[in-house]
């Protein structure tokens, strides 16, 4: 009895010991899985994954992937977990490709030199992308009368001035399992293992406004869009392919230079 009584109060301690913004990273990772477990894949969103955010040679198109604002990774500085990645997703979309009839991919995926997570965004390609369509490039077409579809240079100054007072030198995230939304998205959970990452996001959207556009309190890092035709009833053997395959993703990435579409900043 005083053994049960001990674990349980080691247990509290540690979940009273986190953060506010390492509570909220967790509970969106369980509140998307949990959504996606409960009402099962969105077909409307894998539609509009295969119709418009997916390339014929089968990658996710450039304005879906690469970072807008500031990010960690671009590439990730391990190349083992980048290859651990890229055959995770290959063998993810091997699997949900036999639950259905067809000879087409199941998923689009993030090119391995571009697997990040975001801290900061100045765009998001789910809320603020341009009307325009994409040009030969993949990239959101822009006029001079529209917002910049990306962190324009003059930011960088500020970037680096903010990002250099912090004094960081590097920042860890740990890398725990996988988790499927309803978006079909396929993301690995990321953990940082203090709170300097949230310290930064936060420096970052403090100083500039135009960083706040779809703020994200995760740390995840998205290997690729499902583009096959589940419906509900493959919902359930979709998700439990993704959570075999997170069963093998337990690492740690230590990170000492940030990523922004104008040029990399040393933490």
């Amino acid at each position: 009895m005083n053994q049960t009584v001990i674990r349980h109060w080691k247990k509290v301690t540690r979940t009273m010991d986190r953060s506010p913004e390492d509570a909220a990273c967790r509970k969106c990772y369980d509140d998307w899985a949990r959504s996606c477990r409960h009402h099962g894949l969105d077909e409307e969103k894998l539609s509009e994954s295969r119709d418009d955010l997916s390339e014929k040679i089968w990658f996710v198109r450039k304005r879906a992937y690469r970072p807008t604002g500031v990010a960690l990774g671009c590439p990730l500085p391990e190349p083992d977990i980048q290859k651990l990645f890229c055959r995770i997703a290959t063998d993810i979309a091997r699997r949900v490709q036999q639950l259905y009839p067809g000879d087409e991919p199941a998923m689009s995926y993030v090119p391995r030199e571009w697997y990040h997570t975001t801290l900061v965004n100045y765009s998001h390609y789910g809320e603020d992308e341009p009307e325009a369509a994409d040009n030969a490039n993949g990239q959101a077409r822009e006029t001079s009368a529209q917002r910049p579809w990306r962190m324009p240079k003059v930011l960088l100054p500020k970037v680096i001035d903010i990002i250099r007072g912090c004094g960081f030198g590097e920042v860890t995230v740990r890398l725990r399992g996988l988790f499927l939304t309803r978006q079909g998205t396929v993301l690995v959970r990321g953990y940082p293992t203090d709170d300097r990452v949230y310290e930064l996001r936060q420096r970052l959207l403090d100083a500039e406004e135009d960083f706040g556009h779809h703020i994200t309190k995760t740390v995840h890092f998205k290997l690729g869009h499902l583009i096959a035709p589940i419906g509900s009833a493959e919902s359930e053997a979709a998700l439990a392919i993704v959570d075999r395959h997170g069963a093998e993703i337990d690492a740690r990435l230590t990170f000492r230079k940030a990523y922004t579409p104008v040029g990399g900043v040393d933490l």
